[in-house]
């Protein structure tokens, strides 16, 4: 066979081959469809570990109801209170930290909550405790330099672990910083 021949016989097959009908697959998965925001909320608490979520708002509820308990009551120092809801942030974020290549559904909750127990305690120390004559423990202007640096670890964290819900925390809490610290003065 010369060369011509056989470049003619594969033009054919492929003229062919192109020519039959091929089969349709049973089933064509729908492309992936963009969650509204509200859609993303429900997913985000009803996706993945639902109990380590809830677990983790109602502790932070609880610690917030705590300190509010403690204060009213004055059971401990003042000092003692802010520092033992700090170090109840720092434990959860250590342990999130600690969990995270291991457990992330577990972690990534828990590293948040840790985060709001932060910004809970910097609130704390600069509004909670200043009403009635006191002084805050915190002016308001160091808080805010508290919270600015909780935002930018917190992002720090989002960042490093590549999760969305972290950064979206971080988000919010650094847009929320200038009204929760608001003296009532009109420029926060």
């Amino acid at each position: 066979q010369t060369a011509a021949q056989t470049s003619e016989q594969a033009a054919a097959q492929a003229l062919d081959a192109a020519a039959t009908p091929r089969p349709e697959p049973a089933f064509t998965p729908p492309p992936p469809m963009e969650l509204s925001l509200p859609a993303k909320i429900l997913a985000w608490f009803t996706q993945g570990n639902t109990m380590v979520r809830v677990g983790v708002v109602v502790l932070f509820f609880g610690l917030a109801f705590l300190l509010k308990y403690a204060a009213d009551l004055d059971l401990f120092p003042l000092e003692y209170r802010l520092i033992s809801a700090g170090v109840a942030g720092l434990a959860l974020l250590g342990l999130g930290w600690r969990l995270r290549r291991t457990r992330p559904d577990f972690a990534m909750p828990v590293q948040g909550g840790g985060v709001a127990v932060f910004y809970l305690t910097s609130l704390a120390a600069a509004k909670l405790y200043s009403t009635g004559g006191l002084n805050p423990v915190l002016p308001p202007e160091a808080a805010f330099g508290f919270m600015v640096g909780i935002c930018f670890l917190s992002t720090m964290l989002a960042v490093l672990q590549r999760d969305q819900i972290m950064a979206l925390l971080s988000f919010t809490g650094g847009r929320l910083a200038p009204l929760l610290l608001s003296t009532g003065e009109d420029h926060h």
